[in-house]
């Protein structure tokens, strides 16, 4: 509630991101358009919330405080420009509700451990996803624990409608456990749905047999052909 999530996706990705709700894209099958944000932007509204539960700014230094404890956390942030320009940003949003955020820069081969290990208060990370809704039923499980669910969100229900959703075989009934376990996963917000990063791929017209794949654009560069008639310098490089 005290992240403006439309602000910080607007400035460091303007047109080229949409929003997000929940661990879902509009690459997947059990999308829809009725799907809503459980919890908005209303930083008036969190204030209130941290007053009903005891946290003040007792000392006058802008960091609420609860029985001599700061409402404070570590954020791990690995070297992606635009992750750590939206540590920034997050950092700064908390800062106005009272949060103080500590930004901790570490290498690939840190992050993955400390993720891994769940040493970690809270993390700037990202998800790939394929059309099918499996994933629900493994990355936000138990079954995700040490992988994909570093933080080990865990809820019978949730686990039980995707579980249901993704063995049934009336599409229905599986559309709508799909959308139930994806309310309940926006309420409980074990993590803070950012944005979904719009893809783009841009292809000089030298190049025939061109195929972009929805997982990684790279994947069918082996295919990617040029008419020798069309060949420039570059192209002949190491041809004796």
């Amino acid at each position: 509630m005290c992240v403006n999530r439309p602000a910080l996706m607007q400035s460091i990705m303007g047109e080229y991101a949409l929003p997000l709700v929940g661990p879902i894209t509009p690459a997947a099958s059990i999308w829809s358009e009725d799907l809503t944000d459980g919890i908005p932007f209303d930083s008036s509204g969190a204030h209130a919330i941290f007053e009903d539960l005891g946290w003040s700014d007792t000392d006058g230094d802008g960091v609420l405080d609860r029985n001599g404890q700061a409402l404070e956390f570590d954020l791990l942030v690995p070297p992606v420009g635009i992750r750590q320009r939206g540590a920034l940003i997050l950092q700064e949003q908390l800062s106005r509700s009272g949060i103080q955020v500590n930004i901790v820069d570490v290498e690939w081969a840190a992050f993955f451990d400390l993720l891994n290990e769940g040493a970690f208060d809270a993390q700037y990370s990202s998800l790939g996803q394929d059309p099918s809704p499996s994933s629900l039923a493994t990355d936000w499980t138990e079954d995700g624990f040490g992988e994909i669910n570093a933080g080990r969100y865990t809820n019978p229900e949730y686990t039980t409608l995707v579980r249901e959703a993704r063995a049934g075989t009336e599409r229905s009934e599986s559309l709508a456990k799909w959308h139930d376990a994806l309310r309940i996963i926006n309420e409980d917000a074990p993590a803070i749905w950012l944005y979904i990063p719009r893809k783009y791929a841009v292809v000089h017209e030298r190049f025939e047999e061109i195929f972009v794949s929805p997982y990684q654009p790279w994947l069918g560069l082996s295919a990617v052909q040029v008419q020798p008639s069309r060949y420039i310098e570059r192209d002949l490089y190491g041809v004796n």
